[in-house]
């Protein structure tokens, strides 16, 4: 969701509806018409026309002036809990990570050729984390992104490399960065990433794996790249990281032997000066 709204010409009267709610984001809880109206684009009376289908179906509620999400939403929530059995059977060890790591936690799913953060778990007396469940991410950067895009049906891969060699020159990285990453995630089933060198916030996933081998999700731990690149640090977080993630595995019906390879993981990241 950009900051740049869409002309109300290119949103379909059908679409309308569900295009209203995307504007509905954890930072952004309720709106008014007249502030959901000039957001969107679209003209007021479609506007209101769209919340009315809205709130018959019980998506939206009237708080006064402000409409917000409604408890439609709650009863798909647990719909999808109940048909989601891979998240939950994870859910226990993604708060057991979260209480001993210290850091948030996050289940990262694919869906086309996107990624969705499905939960995110915040670690106890720690400030929010800056990504949230439900939240869509890349498969073009980030640490659940590479693993996710390691282990991929090969047409996603294809489609994400290519766009990825078309943007990667443009922003001055070597596209090599690309297939080292790549590479590295399918060998050792771990991923690393941070948002400056040495600074910002750092991602570390490895892979879930289901009963018939194929990844369910990429599992992650978020720290601050400051503090949790020191080296003995970093490995003891892989090292938690690779073994939730194995134990849900197991809890999944994975048999297979494990491959997951932290030293050599570290090892490859240091002999191209990847960490301090």
């Amino acid at each position: 969701m950009t900051d740049t709204a869409a002309p109300a010409v290119e949103i379909a009267t059908l679409e309308r509806p569900l295009y209203l709610l995307t504007f509905f984001t954890p930072r952004q809880t309720g709106w008014t018409l007249s502030a959901l109206a000039r957001a969107s684009s679209l003209p007021k009376a479609s506007c209101l026309r769209s919340i009315r289908v809205l709130e018959k179906y019980g998506f939206l509620r009237r708080d006064g002036d402000t409409y917000r999400l409604g408890t439609r939403f709650i009863e798909l929530g647990a719909f999808v809990q109940d048909s989601a059995p891979a998240r939950n059977i994870a859910l226990p060890y993604l708060h057991q990570l979260a209480q001993r790591t210290g850091l948030n936690v996050s289940w990262a799913v694919l869906q086309g050729h996107e990624g969705l953060y499905a939960e995110v778990i915040a670690a106890p007396n720690t400030t929010p984390p800056p990504i949230h469940s439900g939240q869509r991410l890349s498969l073009m950067q980030g640490a659940s992104a590479a693993i996710l895009m390691a282990f991929a049906p090969q047409e996603i891969r294809q489609h994400t490399f290519s766009t990825v060699r078309a943007v990667v020159p443009s922003a001055g990285r070597p596209v090599t960065d690309l297939d080292f990453v790549d590479g590295l995630a399918r060998k050792t089933w771990l991923a690393v990433w941070t948002e400056l060198p040495g600074r910002g916030r750092i991602e570390c996933a490895a892979p879930v794996f289901q009963a018939n081998g194929k990844v369910v999700a990429a599992l992650a731990v978020h720290g601050d790249a400051a503090t949790d690149l020191d080296a003995s640090l970093l490995r003891q977080r892989l090292l938690q990281l690779s073994h939730s993630a194995e134990a849900i595995s197991r809890d999944l019906g994975y048999s297979h032997e494990w491959q997951g390879d932290t030293d050599f993981f570290l090892q490859m990241l240091r002999g191209v000066q990847r960490l301090p």
